[in-house]
């Protein structure tokens, strides 16, 4: 049977957090799985007051409400979770002016991640409730900050928790921050290029398409805009679109192994193998990386075997296999283009090395 304990801690504290509320649902007797049992902080033992009293002051160092000749007072509740970090932030008591209780949301996100929890609290982490209150007669205990700083303040915080969202996937979630933070900080391009990215990995190229425009509009010499609009551009097969960004991406970036590389893929995409193989061979100049030089080559080497110049695909493809002699399907191409030559002798030798590389 679940336990719930609740500790109360009251008390004005200097410019406003007051009467705060924690709950936590303790874990059911859990076996100890380590080897070598590490001492740990027992529930009776555990000082809840002070963590509390931590909360307070870190969200008290982050709150910076409009200034008034009004007293205000809202209360917020979140959730913290095993890491410390906040999340569910709501008003459940209004100052009923919406500046306020958004300073006081803004005050717990910018102040998240707190500190870690104990161990013996369950993995949906614990509430707390704060009370934060405007005095004008005390005033803030803090220097001045304009609200120009402050949002962009805020807005950093949103990117954050952004970057982590998309890092794990949450396509949606990571750009509802991505908005948040472009809503605070619109002059940010990068904010407008990472929500371009996420709705691109969400498979919403148009609206990552309207997002890397924006950005190019706003700054129209960053090779990295144009080359991930022309990537969604490519996924909705508006090649000549995507063929003009990787040509203007090439313009602003022409000693980058990427932007040649980016577009010799669009020309072996559109068949269009003589425009790819320059492209492949500039590519191939800039860069000194094995992982990219193996694909550099291998697709130099396809993009001559579709135009029959064979001797040239194989040429790059013994190159590949220098690089990496793993790959079964390099000794495959090889075999098929001597057998298209009639040389049946090597076209036997390196299908025998495709079927031994194979079952390694």
């Amino acid at each position: 049977m679940k336990k719930i304990f609740l500790i109360l801690i009251t008390g004005l504290l200097f410019f406003g957090i007051s009467t705060n509320y924690v709950f936590a649902t303790l874990p059911a007797k859990q076996k100890n799985i380590s080897k070598t049992p590490q001492p740990q902080t027992s529930k009776s033992e555990y000082d809840w007051n002070k963590y509390v009293k931590n909360v307070q002051a870190k969200v008290k160092k982050h709150w910076y409400p409009p200034k008034s000749t009004d007293n205000y007072k809202t209360t917020v509740k979140f959730t913290i979770d095993k890491e410390g970090k906040a999340h569910f932030v709501r008003i459940i008591v209004s100052s009923n002016e919406k500046s306020y209780d958004e300073a006081a949301k803004k005050a717990v996100i910018a102040a998240s991640p707190f500190e870690k929890l104990p161990d013996f609290v369950k993995d949906n982490g614990i509430d707390i409730q704060l009370t934060l209150e405007y005095n004008p007669l005390l005033g803030p205990n803090k220097p001045p900050v304009t609200k120009a700083n402050q949002e962009k303040l805020y807005a950093e915080k949103y990117f954050k928790l952004a970057l982590e969202n998309h890092t794990k996937g949450n396509y949606e979630g990571a750009i509802g921050y991505y908005s948040h933070a472009i809503i605070l900080n619109p002059k940010s391009l990068e904010y407008y290029l990472y929500r371009g990215c996420a709705h691109a990995d969400n498979n919403k190229h148009l609206k990552a398409i309207k997002d890397f425009s924006t950005a190019i509009k706003h700054n129209p010499k960053k090779p990295n805009f144009y080359a991930k609009r022309g990537s969604s551009y490519i996924e909705l097969k508006e090649y000549k679109k995507a063929l003009s960004d990787y040509t203007k991406a090439i313009e602003l970036a022409p000693k980058e192994s990427a932007v040649f590389e980016n577009r010799a893929n669009l020309y072996f995409l559109m068949d269009d193998y003589k425009n790819a193989i320059p492209d492949y061979t500039k590519a191939i100049e800039l860069t000194n990386k094995n992982k990219d030089l193996e694909n550099l080559y291998y697709f130099r080497a396809a993009a001559y075997k579709n135009l029959k110049q064979y001797d040239n695909a194989i040429n790059d493809l013994k190159k590949v296999i220098k690089i990496n002699s793993q790959n079964a399907d390099y000794y495959f191409m090889i075999s098929e283009i001597y057998e298209v030559q009639e040389d049946y002798k090597n076209a036997f030798y390196y299908h025998q090395k495709a079927k031994n590389t194979a079952k390694k």
